[in-house]
């Protein structure tokens, strides 16, 4: 299907927007696209996009070491998978998606590059029936998966499955009702649209958007058509913080490792530390899990442990801009009074 059938498709018979959604429209001009836009301009450039998300993602959860073998569900046109060869963090890594076509992307991209070939391969698969005997990974990663499986528990159990002892589960996911939440971010930039409006507004917002070539997405041919980021939209289960944290409470031979959640920008970064507005207040929730030998399980405090140590983190962060802030105010006030 050409963008023009798609505007004609999507768009409707010539019927005029309510006017509730053409000020959606019109909204996207008082805020910044959420996304870097021009990640679809080039196979290069998404790339080079989905590598800077994999090293950031292995930072903010401090994941060190080499694993034999690393499966990345959910992979998508691979970019994430070739970095962390690249990067040293797998010797060897599987890439699985549900879709044939990413799936054919990123096998014809690990072709090409020198580095991965031979050490990357990519498969067709569902996150929630792994195609691996269990204990054979050292490392699952599930970046941006579990919002979107039919029942994020079922993964996070099949990823736990596949892992030998000693092995890591990554997983990083945006909550429903953080900003961005809906996934729309490259057609509306207003932020929690999703929690105020209807299904039916978004997407006819998103479809006059989409018409009127106003969204940041560009059309080069290699980034999701319309339709295939409105069934991204509709697949989204509404994953909340609460709802993650009951999945993992109660696992056995499961080690909680890591758990924290990213300032999302639009609200002060303690409030992602409240009860309730953490689910508004945060841009990403992120844990890792380790695989144990016991049956030991985790537990609620577990994750009290978990958020104590990356307040911690915050705050060693943020001491020190806080001091050259201070200095920086004193010193601006001593040349104004002459001193």
């Amino acid at each position: 299907m050409t963008v023009d059938q798609e505007r004609t498709t999507t768009c409707g018979s010539g019927v005029e927007p309510r006017l509730v959604v053409r000020l959606l429209v019109a909204a996207n001009r008082l805020f910044k696209a959420p996304k870097d836009p021009a990640r679809y301009d080039s196979v290069e450039r998404s790339l080079v996009w989905q590598a800077g998300c994999a090293r950031d993602t292995d930072r903010r959860l401090a994941i060190g070491g080499t694993a034999d073998l690393a499966l990345d569900v959910g992979c998508g046109t691979g970019g994430k998978s070739l970095q962390r060869v690249t990067a040293g963090a797998a010797r060897r890594v599987v890439g699985l998606d549900v879709r044939f076509a990413a799936v054919a992307q990123a096998s014809r991209t690990a072709a090409d590059s020198p580095v991965a070939r031979g050490r990357v391969t990519f498969l067709v698969g569902s996150a929630e029936s792994l195609p691996f005997r269990a204990g054979l990974l050292g490392r699952v990663y599930l970046d941006d998966v579990l919002e979107h499986v039919c029942s994020p528990e079922v993964a996070i159990r099949e990823a736990l499955r596949v892992l030998r002892t000693g092995g890591q589960l990554s997983a990083t996911f945006p909550p429903f009702f953080s900003p961005y939440g809906s996934h729309l971010g490259g057609f509306l930039h207003c932020p929690w649209l999703h929690v105020l409006l209807g299904r039916r507004t978004l997407e006819e917002a998103c479809s006059l958007a989409w018409a009127r070539g106003e969204t940041p997405l560009r059309r080069s041919g290699i980034g999701p058509s319309y339709i295939e980021w409105m069934a991204g939209f509709r697949s989204l289960n509404h994953l909340s913080i609460r709802r993650c944290r009951l999945a993992i409470c109660g696992l056995r031979g499961a080690r909680l490792e890591r758990f924290g959640k990213t300032h999302s920008g639009f609200a002060r970064a303690a409030l992602k530390y409240l009860p309730v507005v953490e689910e508004l207040a945060a841009g990403n929730c992120l844990f890792v899990l380790g695989r144990t030998q016991d049956e030991s399980r985790v537990t609620w405090g577990d994750f009290a442990q978990a958020e104590l140590r990356a307040l911690a983190e915050d705050l060693r962060r943020a001491v020190p801009r806080l001091c050259r802030a201070f200095s920086g105010r004193r010193t601006h006030a001593g040349r104004g009074t002459g001193l």
